[in-house]
């Protein structure tokens, strides 16, 4: 299970121990595992972004992240209907060049 916010892996550092596939399903695993709702509640790990613009700047990055060439494994869509929910998400493919690399997301992401 995936207890932090935000994961990142450097490529270097996960080909060495395990294969891209591997990785690849692990993280998505994980990223579907996740318990999402109220932050108070103990069996929740993942709460929901801090406001509306948060979660409207997590969208577009996302969205950002598919144009540029990023494969979407899973999640990139609001959670629900109530509240700022993002869904875990998870990219491969990413390159150095691309927004969802370059820019801050403050919010569960991780990309290989």
């Amino acid at each position: 299970m995936l207890d932090s916010a935000v994961v990142l892996v450097l490529d270097s550092m996960y080909k060495k121990r395990c294969t891209t596939s591997l990785f690849r399903k692990w993280s998505k695993k994980a990223q579907n595992d996740r318990v999402l709702g109220d932050p108070y509640d103990p069996k929740t790990n993942h709460g929901p972004q801090i406001d509306g613009e948060q979660l409207k700047k997590i969208l577009g990055l996302v969205e950002s992240g598919v144009k540029q060439g990023a494969s979407l494994q899973t999640g990139g869509a609001q959670y629900g209907e109530k509240g700022f929910f993002m869904q875990p998400t998870v990219f491969a493919d990413v390159q150095d060049h691309m927004d969802i690399s370059t820019q801050e997301i403050f919010g569960t992401g991780h990309a290989d």
